[in-house]
């Protein structure tokens, strides 16, 4: 007598696959999960679906094994308040096929630009720090020296945003976002990202000029500047925020 199933899985499972990031596509998009993890969520989207037995209560995936190209998914419910536990074998057909990004990686192509900039003369030192530190970041395709600092290519905008949200936390930076190379692409504007990152070395004592007056620097926190008027002796305490937008010149 054949055992019915707690839910109707099907007999197969489609994985594809990039064969160099090992990320897995699920609904059209690439993502960095296990095979147990997708093979799961797959499960549990038939149970929410309800594709499964009349008269079965809490129904659940309980855990998924892979082993080789099977699937083991350990199902359970409850029929008349008894707890019944049921595993089903799914067979895996794996496709190997690149994803997107490394396919930018692979063809050196890239979808956003992070320039590392000098914002006053000892911080000169530290774009050549912070770019050596970054060239074998995730997502990175190129790093190029140019005149005015470094430019940091990377095949998307994610890994550039990570790159800026790491440089800003561990330096004293101002970010600007631009756009260029807008174009359609299937219907939809793409344009690459360019973050300009000016990167200072600001220590008690350094002068600042803004709008006509000089000042000494007291404290330069991550949040906030304290400086102090350098005619009048007035102590000003800025937001990291309103300091930029005055437009200082450090020195």
């Amino acid at each position: 007598m054949e055992t019915r199933k707690l839910v109707e899985l099907p007999s197969t499972f489609e994985v594809e696959r990039c064969p160099f990031c090992g990320a897995i596509r699920v609904h059209g998009r690439y993502v960095d999960r296990s095979v147990e993890t997708v093979v799961r969520e797959l499960a549990e989207e038939y149970v929410t679906r309800g594709r499964i037995v009349e008269g079965l209560d809490r129904v659940g995936v309980q855990g998924v094994r892979v082993l080789g190209s099977t699937a083991v998914v350990k199902l359970s419910a409850e029929v008349g308040g008894v707890e019944v536990v049921q595993e089903l074998p799914v067979e895996l057909r794996f496709t190997r096929s690149p994803c997107p990004r490394c396919l930018r990686l692979k063809g050196k192509k890239y979808e956003a630009v992070v320039q590392l900039r000098a914002g006053n003369p000892r911080g000169r030192t530290l774009v050549a720090e912070i770019a050596e530190s970054l060239k074998n970041a995730e997502g990175v395709v190129e790093v190029k020296e140019v005149d005015e600092g470094v430019d940091i290519y990377l095949a998307d905008k994610s890994s550039a945003l990570r790159v800026v949200r790491e440089v800003g936390s561990n330096y004293v930076v101002r970010v600007v976002t631009t756009w260029e190379d807008s174009r359609m692409r299937s219907g939809r504007r793409k344009s690459k990202a360019v973050y300009s990152v000016r990167v200072y070395s600001v220590r008690s004592g350094d002068t600042v000029e803004m709008r006509g007056r000089v000042y000494t620097v007291e404290r330069f926190g991550r949040s906030s500047v304290t400086l102090v008027d350098r005619e009048s002796g007035e102590r000003v305490t800025l937001s990291l925020r309103d300091f930029w937008k005055l437009e200082p010149s450090i020195r």
